[in-house]
């Protein structure tokens, strides 16, 4: 949601304060747990986080490329959340909660963690890149993503849950611009690639 966290930036550290005490609360749970593709977290504040500040590239540079290893990142974060015995999602898997550097992807942004199906995370994250690329570079980078995908059982319900909070949030930021229409040809072979169909 907009105007929930202040980011203060400086050069090794970032400041994050929240305006929620639930949003502090989520994202600090996170942070405490060290997970590696999670920024370090430095010390903490009256609903302050300092975290490390990563210098990041653009994913969308590369997307190619930089696609699927911004899913594997999110698939080792589900393992790690799991080894926790923590049922967590991160619910917000959008592209500006990615950054990027040349040994790995961090993942960023935890303050709408929520108890849910990691499919669903994984489903969300490849709805942005249905509008964003055209159909073949999106079935590329979605075959090269797959073999991250062996220990998830996603179903038809994950898919149309996910596609309605999706366009329901872009209505919310976008005034409407950049739905996602059920017969867009990149969201037809996510779900034949996913659910197998």
């Amino acid at each position: 949601m907009k105007d929930r966290a202040k980011l203060s930036v400086y050069n090794d550290y970032i400041i994050k304060s929240f305006r929620y005490q639930k949003d502090f609360s989520n994202e600090l749970l996170i942070y405490s747990f060290h997970i590696d593709m999670v920024p370090e977290l430095i010390e903490t504040g009256f609903k302050k986080l300092y975290i490390q500040r990563i210098e990041d590239q653009s994913i969308f540079t590369n997307p190619l490329t930089s696609i699927p290893k911004a899913i594997k990142s999110l698939c080792n974060f589900h393992t790690a959340l799991q080894a926790r015995n923590s049922d967590l999602i991160h619910f917000d898997t959008n592209p500006k909660n990615y950054l990027f550097t040349e040994e790995k992807v961090y993942l960023i942004d935890f303050s709408e963690m929520a108890v849910g199906r990691k499919e669903s995370d994984i489903i969300s994250f490849f709805l942005y890149w249905c509008l964003i690329l055209n159909s073949s570079e999106f079935e590329t980078v979605l075959l090269s993503s797959t073999v991250y995908l062996n220990n998830y059982h996603f179903i038809e319900s994950d898919f149309i849950k996910e596609f309605e909070r999706f366009n329901d949030r872009r209505i919310e930021y976008n005034d409407g611009e950049g739905l996602l229409r059920n017969d867009n040809p990149a969201y037809l072979f996510l779900k034949k690639i996913l659910l197998n169909k």
